[in-house]
């Protein structure tokens, strides 16, 4: 009976969790996963669909999906599976080939014989309670053996069934609490040999990446030869100095939203944990340019270490030498050319200023609804003076071109905040414009555009009441001072969005959002989708957030098409 019990598992095990082990070489050992991965048990499977079915009205979603089960099984259920431990699978490394096992919880050897005993071809003992296990199909077979406190570990080898943990779940080492599936990449635990090989195989494939193309240029060639080698470089501190990379997706029911996270390690003592331990103390100077009534707010924040510059004057003077050979094709009369020069010239030197100084921050909100649509865009910039001398030459170059039409619209030197030189542009509607009326409605009869430029700082504030909306932000910025903030979050309120386009939206398109701003109205507020990269130990967090009403309307706008 117990054979064909450990037999009948193969079939469980073929179809769910198999796909996640490789090809198996020799016994683990002693070692250290490279790789494990958690699966929720069957009761939290349960309580997941249970909460979206009563999250999306349907009620029976649960009822359902115990009948198909019972009927593919005949009214036995899950008989003999422990549905309220983690199943998982773990990957090891030790010689040329990974090596390793799925494990599976049991409670009842008989209940499960009689659940799977259908499925299966053929049960040889091997001995050591290990079973040689052959299914029906081509090609299933596999080696399964029960290990003690009610676990079932099954490989394609024989070998790797040779030293097994009393309890799989401390290899998780916690995964199943934190999600409901989870794979998690133990990088440090990767052999040195399998390293050195990975190596190799990097170095070989960049050499034959940096072979000049066909008709490269002498300054694509330098640029593209310069981003690759440091690419390879990252790359390969990563090989060396991370410690573990997790993918981990759980539904948190109390919270009332899912997630996905991926987050990354190092070894403790490495450049890299060094430089991650920077995200811990990122802080922004713009906060005040979250708007709260927004569709979409985002920001980044940080600081950096670049190791030297001589490669990065190498990419800007190349960057620089290809625009201004563009500018003597294509710009007429030496004048122009010159002028052209000298704007992308300065703004250069501002971006690569910029970039040489390590810092990044910034913040933008859009704000989008009938009664007015607003950007604001507030960033660091390394040198706002040269920034600001450089925009006014590109206002007098386009003024010799235009002097009418810039007189009409541009007002430097409009206004001043918290030491902001603020400069307005007012261009009016054109009457031509498509859907004029809608246009005009968004953002009046003249589109605002204000320029805003500090010792340190640019802003871009467009739509209707740019000027006050950006005087606003800036003001509230300098009286919050410096906000720890993440180093980057974007967060997009769907019920916004939904009730912009239900009113302002194509034909074509509003009743689809209509219906949408309903269901999302009825979730409280909880209608954002929102990523954010946060600091953890020696590391990062990336977490993408799908809040209630989100989870409604997916399957509404699905039924919807």
């Amino acid at each position: 009976m117990r054979r064909t019990v450990l037999s009948a598992l193969l079939v469980a095990l073929l179809l769910g969790a198999w796909g996640v082990a490789p090809a198996w070489a020799a016994s683990p050992g002693d070692s250290k996963p490279v790789a494990v991965v958690s699966l929720f048990g069957y009761d939290e499977m349960a309580a997941d669909v249970r909460f979206l079915g009563e999250l999306t009205g349907e009620v029976d979603l649960l009822g359902r999906s115990e009948a198909i089960l019972n009927f593919l099984t005949q009214g036995k259920g899950l008989a003999g599976l422990d549905k309220t431990r983690p199943s998982g699978a773990a990957v090891y490394a030790d010689g040329d080939r990974p090596t390793g096992y799925v494990f599976l919880p049991i409670t009842d050897l008989d209940a499960l014989h009689d659940l799977l005993k259908p499925f299966l071809a053929g049960v040889t003992d091997v001995g050591d309670r290990v079973y040689k296990v052959e299914g029906k199909g081509p090609g299933q077979t596999i080696f399964v053996k029960e290990g003690e406190g009610g676990w079932l570990f099954a490989s394609d080898k024989l070998e790797a069934l040779g030293d097994l943990p009393e309890d799989p779940r401390k290899l998780l080492a916690g995964l199943d609490q934190q999600y409901d599936v989870a794979v998690r990449l133990n990088v440090s635990n990767v052999p040195e040999a399998h390293r050195q090989k990975l190596i190799a195989r990097l170095e070989e494939d960049t050499q034959k990446q940096l072979q000049r193309r066909p008709g490269e240029g002498d300054e694509e060639y330098t640029v593209r030869k310069i981003v690759t080698e440091h690419l390879l470089r990252a790359i390969l501190s990563g090989v060396h100095e991370l410690e573990q990379i997790t993918l981990g997706w759980s539904l948190d029911r109390k919270a009332e939203l899912a997630c996905v996270e991926l987050s990354a390690t190092a070894v403790e003592g490495t450049g890299a944990a060094r430089e991650l331990a920077r995200l811990g103390q990122t802080k922004t100077k713009f906060g005040g340019l979250r708007l709260s009534d927004a569709v979409l707010t985002g920001n980044w924040a940080g600081t950096y270490y670049l190791g030297g510059t001589a490669d990065l004057a190498t990419v800007f003077d190349a960057v620089r030498s290809k625009a201004f050979d563009e500018i003597d094709e294509k710009v007429d009369g030496k004048q122009r050319a010159a002028a052209a020069k000298d704007v992308v010239g300065g703004l250069m030197d501002v971006a690569r200023g910029t970039v040489e100084s390590g810092k990044i921050d910034g913040v933008v909100s859009v704000v989008l609804n009938p009664e007015g649509a607003t950007l604001l865009v507030g960033k660091y910039v390394a040198d706002g003076d040269k920034m600001e001398e450089t925009l006014g030459r590109l206002v007098e170059a386009v003024r010799d071109e235009h002097p009418g039409f810039v007189d009409r619209v541009l007002t430097p030197f409009a206004d001043e905040c918290e030491g902001v030189h603020l400069h307005f542009v007012s261009i009016p509607v054109p009457p031509q414009t498509p859907d004029r009326d809608k246009v005009v409605q968004l953002v009046g009869e003249n589109l605002e555009i204000v320029v805003g430029i500090g010792r340190e700082s640019f802003y871009l504030s467009m739509g209707k009441d740019a000027m006050k909306t950006l005087k606003e932000a800036i003001e509230k910025s300098a009286a919050d001072g410096d906000q720890a903030t993440a180093p980057m979050e974007v967060t997009v309120s769907l019920e916004r969005l939904a009730k912009f386009v239900a009113n302002m939206g194509p034909d074509r398109e509003r009743p689809k959002a209509e219906k949408a701003a309903e269901i999302l109205q009825q979730a409280d507020g909880k209608d954002h989708v929102r990523l954010v990269a946060s600091p953890i130990e020696r590391g990062v967090k990336y977490r993408l957030e799908l809040e209630k009403g989100v989870l409604k309307l997916i399957p509404a706008m699905q039924k919807m098409r």
